[in-house]
């Protein structure tokens, strides 16, 4: 038996709409954030709507013999059924207090049949011989797009955001993480950021060797010592190479001497040691050869509905498949756009690295971004790395002060949606592939190097 589908509209809620607004004098406003004409299934009522809307826009009372006028006017009246039609529509009239309810069924249904018509186009781009990795970008581009558009939020008076408002001053006071979002581990960057909020596309780039991929594992170790859950997507290194880096981080290894083959006794039990203190902390690292917005999209849903997770990323933009834009900007505008639906949908920080262009010694500004002036225009935050040690700078100024550069590692928070921007020092230890809080001339360390009875694991 075939199966019966229902049908993605309603006549009588469209025309229950229609005759709300010229029954009734102020309906218009009860919907017009929620409807602007496209989702009416009936082109007719499509057609009356709209001109009901210019009506409200030259202040003109909305009623039968003014919509004809309008309708007259934009040549549209027999195309919309004629006065005949228009005259019916009185039959259908409802309470003024429904028409809200109705709105929203009707664009539920519109959003409904868009996803029905995303499906039709799926289909038919698996028929069509294309690659498939493109087949499903392009799929759950158009359904990100979708689900990301959830129709309007109501206006709130002033009076109503003073208790939900008092509350999430007092969270900050309290440092309640539920509500001000995920602390990165770091005092001077938590302080400027405000912390990484869900739903935010935080952007952190910087030059060659400057260190980008170890702060990224540094907050993604962090945040998950903190007990969140961490999903780490690395296009350009292994798990093995980043499980080492977390290991050296912490056992104040070199890690040139791993792959030296050169560890001494009293560092294989460091690095065993800081592998059993935090072998169950959640992080997930993920390591494809290639990442495409609808793959990254189902991991970062599977590890929400399932781990709970509080924070993305994804290292690194240029990376990710985007292939049937025409050029590259065009995929990373894509692509970026993409991260920021992905990180609304999902609900939580979306950290990606990015390259810059070449600028030699130059610190870099929001114009190096490589690839497309959507990156800054889509994310939230943008930070910037710039280690001027590297390029054998011997004194960097903030302010009236010169700083001395070794160790130096210059944070600049370029953009912040919700949040200050401006430079902080941190102190990077290249040799243990770590960023720290800064405190000039200070030794960091976490564990002695002391003989330790463990298993060895070599």
């Amino acid at each position: 038996m075939a199966r019966q589908y229902k049908q993605l509209f309603s006549l009588d809620t469209e025309k229950a709409i229609l005759s709300s607004l010229i029954y009734f004098k102020d309906a218009v406003y009860g919907v017009c954030d929620l409807l602007e004409g496209s989702e009416f299934y009936d082109r007719k009522h499509r057609l009356i709507y709209e001109a009901a809307i210019d009506l409200m826009m030259d202040d003109t009372r909305i009623d039968l013999t003014a919509l004809i006028d309008q309708l007259s006017k934009r040549g549209d009246l027999e195309k919309a059924g004629g006065r005949a039609y228009l005259s019916a529509l009185t039959d259908h009239v409802a309470s003024a207090a429904n028409i809200r309810h109705h709105a929203e069924t009707v664009a539920n249904f519109h959003q409904l049949r868009e996803l029905y018509m995303a499906g039709k186009k799926l289909q038919d781009a698996c028929i069509s011989g294309d690659p498939a990795v493109d087949v499903a970008n392009r799929f759950a581009t158009d359904v990100l797009g979708l689900v990301g558009n959830n129709g309007s939020r109501d206006p709130k008076m002033f009076s109503e955001l003073l208790e939900p408002t008092e509350n999430a001053i007092q969270s900050y006071k309290n440092k309640d993480e539920n509500v001000v979002g995920v602390k990165t581990g770091y005092i001077d960057l938590d302080r400027k950021l405000g912390y990484l909020q869900p739903g935010q596309l935080i952007i952190l780039a910087a030059g060659t060797s400057q260190g980008k991929s170890t702060l990224a594992l540094n907050i993604a170790d962090n945040v998950a010592q903190q007990g969140h859950q961490v999903l780490f997507e690395s296009l350009e290194m292994t798990q093995t190479e980043l499980a080492i880096r977390i290991l050296c981080s912490k056992a104040l290894i070199n890690s040139e001497d791993i792959y030296g083959g050169s560890l001494s006794k009293a560092d294989e039990d460091s690095i065993i040691k800081a592998g059993a203190e935090f072998a169950n902390m959640p992080l997930a690292i993920h390591d494809p050869d290639k990442l495409t917005i609808s793959n990254l999209y189902a991991l970062a849903l599977r590890y929400k509905n399932q781990h709970g997770l509080r924070l993305l990323i994804v290292d690194y933009l240029q990376f990710i498949t985007h292939a049937w834009a025409e050029n590259q900007n065009l995929r990373v505008a894509g692509t970026t756009r993409a991260l920021k639906q992905l990180a609304k949908a999902v609900n939580v920080p979306v950290i990606v690295l990015s390259q810059l262009s070449r600028i030699g010694s130059a610190e870099p500004q929001l114009n190096n971004l490589r690839d497309s002036g959507a990156i800054e225009q889509d994310a939230d935050r943008v930070i910037f790395i710039y280690r001027p040690e590297f390029h054998n700078i011997p004194y960097y100024h903030f302010g009236d002060d010169a700083v001395a550069t070794h160790n130096l590692a210059v944070i600049n928070i370029a953009k912040a949606r919700g949040g200050s921007t401006g430079r902080i020092k941190m102190t990077f230890q290249k040799e243990y592939t770590r960023f720290l809080d800064y405190k000039p001339e200070e030794k960091y360390q976490e564990y002695s190097r002391g003989d330790v009875e463990v298993e060895n694991m070599f």
